[in-house]
Parts: C-alpha cells; sequence; structure tokens
C-alpha cells in the first residue's frame, strides 16, 4: 500500500512538473510577443499618426540635424587646437557642400546659422593670422547669411561676441590637455 501511494506521489509530482515547465516555457513565448507588441504600441504613440511618408520625413530631417551638429561640433572644437585649426578652411568648405545636399526645410535655416557661425570663426582665425582680405570676407558671408535668416543684429562685435561664447565653451583648460595626452 506504501509502494501506491509512492507511485500516485511521484505521478504526481511528474505532472506537477511538466506543467511548470510548459506553463514556464509558453509563459516566455507568450512574454516576448506580448514585449515586443509594447514596445511596437509605445512607438507607434510617440509618432502619432504619422503615415510613412511623414515618418520618412521625420526620419530624414533628424538624420540631417544630426550630420549639422557633428559638423559644428568638428567646426567649434578645431581652433583650439594648433594642428587642427590648419584644416578651418577644408572643414568650412565641408559645410559649404553639406548645405548644397540639405533637403528637408526644416534643416536649411540650422545649415545657414552654422554656416554663418563657422564663417565668424573663420574670420577671427584668419584674422589672428593677419589675412585681413579673408577675414573680411568670411565676416561679409556670415553677416549676410545671418540677415537671410532674420536676425537683426548682425555686426560684427555681435558676431564676434557670439563666436566667442561658442569658442569658450569647448577650450580644453590646461589641466584637462594634461590629462587626454
Amino acid at each position: 500500500m506504501a509502494a501506491v501511494k509512492n507511485r500516485r506521489i511521484g505521478v504526481w509530482f511528474s505532472l506537477t512538473l511538466a506543467i511548470l515547465v510548459l506553463s514556464a516555457w509558453m509563459g516566455s513565448m507568450l512574454g516576448a510577443r506580448v514585449a515586443v507588441y509594447r514596445y511596437r504600441s509605445a512607438q507607434s504613440r510617440s509618432l502619432g499618426t504619422l503615415s510613412a511618408p511623414e515618418h520618412a520625413h521625420l526620419e530624414s530631417v533628424l538624420d540631417e540635424l544630426e550630420a549639422i551638429g557633428f559638423l559644428r561640433l568638428t567646426f567649434l572644437a578645431s581652433p583650439n587646437d594648433e594642428k587642427l585649426k590648419k584644416s578651418l578652411p577644408e572643414q568650412l568648405e565641408n559645410i559649404v557642400a553639406f548645405r548644397k545636399k540639405v533637403n528637408t526645410a526644416e534643416a536649411k535655416p540650422v545649415i545657414d546659422m552654422n554656416l554663418a557661425l563657422a564663417d565668424v570663426v573663420a574670420a577671427i582665425a584668419e584674422e589672428q593670422s593677419n589675412n585681413k582680405d579673408r577675414a573680411a570676407n568670411y565676416m561679409r558671408s556670415a553677416q549676410s547669411l545671418y540677415q537671410s535668416i532674420g536676425w537683426r543684429d548682425y555686426s560684427e562685435e555681435t558676431l564676434r561676441d557670439l563666436a566667442q561664447r561658442e569658442l569658450d565653451k569647448w577650450k580644453l583648460d590646461p589641466q584637462s590637455r594634461e590629462h587626454a595626452k
């Protein structure tokens, strides 16, 4: 009689273990599907009711803005390093080339503003190198761009102050330069 009870317990235990394993497997499969559904649902809610063309346009605007940010970063960090300072004209040409490739209306004023800032920085660098004519050309180009995007005060003094504030954000103090080496 005790052997029969042990067998029943063993059968029930095996059955319970099988149900546990089967439900864990089904739960993991269902959990993965629920997670994917919730992720896609959250994405569609965050994008609102954008159609496929609107979504593609948003993606292209964001891509262009990201590229502009990268160009800005590389240009503003360059004047603080003597080796990179020599590449300012080439970097300015890269910004001009990218400006021609910008397709979205939303990114055009942003690239114009960054190109104007780059022109002011280039004018400051050329002035420091005693190239007054090139500096004046860069400054006129910057003033023209700032005027075209609607700035009211695009005087040389204002633009120099603006550029200097931006450049100061990217200056490394001597202590951090030693640690970088």
